[in-house]
């Protein structure tokens, strides 16, 4: 969309992301949904209107365009928790194959699988921004690191995935996600939350982290074939 400034980071904003439905649609209720400015008026953005040449795009081309957000898109705000679950699973999906070295790779199937076994799944921005993954002991997932801790434990929540995109973080999205999932685990009855971080190759801000919001070694182990050595963590909750 022409009319759409992007981010540093090659992100649509959400401001920018409303004009351009309202400039397609020709719908301006859409721009009640942008904030008003400290001056109290809307920015040049809210106050974009279509010109002719835009809103003489066909009923159809307008109408594909628009499909690709839905009206539940456009009424949660960005810093809004989420369950992934009622979403469109796109945004979770490419967010996660960005940082598939972190994770791991996975295509449409095998992430509707894994939300489907899900204890948590929620994030941000419809899981463009932010997400968390989490699986109970019962799931029916083939991975060693949750095999791992199925030998040990009899009941805990296991933090699959959690990434965050780069143009999301310094805001504090991860430890609101995991703070969430805690209260969840504990309303469900859990008392222990379980991941792993990476030892080889390192992940250093990973480490501080999770020892930042209570989480303690229990072990480690080298997983595929020796390609990783990862340490296993336990948080307590109370």
């Amino acid at each position: 969309f022409p009319c759409c400034p992007l981010q540093g980071s090659g992100q649509l904003s959400y401001r920018a992301i409303v004009c351009c439905v309202a400039a397609v649609s020709g719908n301006r209720r859409a721009l009640s949904l942008l904030p008003l400015q400290g001056s109290g008026q809307l920015g040049y953005w809210a106050n974009y209107r279509a010109s002719p040449t835009r809103s003489s795009l066909s009923q159809t081309s307008r109408q594909q365009k628009v499909s690709l957000m839905s009206s539940n898109h456009l009424e949660c705000p960005v810093n809004e928790i989420q369950d992934l679950r009622s979403q469109n699973l796109l945004p979770t999906l490419n967010l996660n194959n960005a940082h598939a070295n972190e994770t791991s790779l996975l295509d449409a199937v095998s992430l509707a699988a894994l939300v489907g076994m899900a204890f948590y799944a929620r994030g941000f921005d419809h899981g463009a921004g932010a997400l968390l993954i989490a699986l109970d002991q019962d799931a029916p997932y083939d991975n060693p690191n949750f095999n791992w801790f199925k030998q040990r434990r009899e009941r805990f929540v296991y933090v699959d995935r959690i990434i965050v995109a780069d143009w999301m973080r310094g805001k504090g999205l991860a430890k609101r996600l995991y703070l969430d999932l805690f209260a969840e685990a504990i309303r469900c009855g859990h008392r222990r939350v379980v991941c792993e971080v990476n030892v080889d190759p390192p992940n250093p801000a990973s480490d501080a982290f999770h020892a930042n919001i209570g989480f303690v070694e229990i072990g480690q182990a080298s997983i595929h074939g020796g390609a990783k050595t990862v340490r296993y963590l336990e948080k307590t909750l109370s």
